[in-house]
């Protein structure tokens, strides 16, 4: 009969252990780290921010409308697919004579779907240079490749403001402009340094916390 020291025992009980944590640790640290590292893009900040722009010009109206607000997102807003979607109140988008028909037949559109049209990063462009200024409009950008939920999963009451959406618009949105009737503009950026570019763009900038 063989017999084991003690010590050796004991070690061989401490490397049996050893092995069974790593090969535990093997198996579902790797499964942790990759749902963990898949939810950082998703979720940069804890709590979103919207930003509320409100410069105005020598007039008292807003000094900007959304042909000024594209080129601060132009770096990512070209991946994104955009959506004109409808808001509490009737959309108005006021131009010009020569683009009083096309902008007219777009804002019919909004108002007559329940999940808003969907419009390209080029046609976004257009639509926003053929605008003098927005009333009521709401933007939303996505990644191509996020389906759209539609706007009642979107928001968490009738009011449908960016401010106040629900969680689903956060955790899908990538960036949304959206005008109050023609009194201030709400901008919500995912991406921290887009969004602090935008912010130094303007003079009268309210960041809110969303939630909070």
């Amino acid at each position: 009969m063989v017999t084991v020291a003690p010590t050796l025992r004991r070690r061989q009980r401490e490397r049996s252990a050893f092995h069974s944590v790593l090969f535990k640790s093997k198996v579902f640290l790797p499964t942790i780290i990759a749902k963990s590292t898949a939810l950082l893009p998703r979720y940069p900040h804890l709590v979103p921010k919207v930003l509320k722009i409100s410069d105005y010009d020598g007039r008292g109206v807003l000094a900007f409308d959304l042909k000024h607000l594209l080129p601060l997102i132009a770096t990512v807003g070209t991946d994104l697919s955009w959506y004109v979607i409808p808001a509490a109140e009737m959309t108005w988008l006021l131009g010009d004579l020569k683009s009083l028909t096309p902008i007219k037949e777009l804002t019919d559109k909004v108002e007559d779907s329940e999940i808003g049209v969907q419009l390209t990063w080029q046609e976004l462009c257009a639509l926003a240079d053929s605008i003098n200024q927005c009333i009521w409009a709401t933007f939303v950008g996505m990644l191509l490749e996020t389906p759209w939920p539609g706007v009642a999963d979107m928001f968490a009451d009738d009011g449908r403001y960016i401010d106040r959406a629900a969680p689903r618009f956060y955790e899908t949105t990538e960036i949304a402009f959206q005008a109050v009737d023609s009194s201030y503009w709400l901008v919500y950026i995912r991406d921290d340094q887009v969004r602090e570019r935008s912010r130094a763009a303007f003079d009268d900038v309210e960041v809110i916390d969303v939630g909070e």
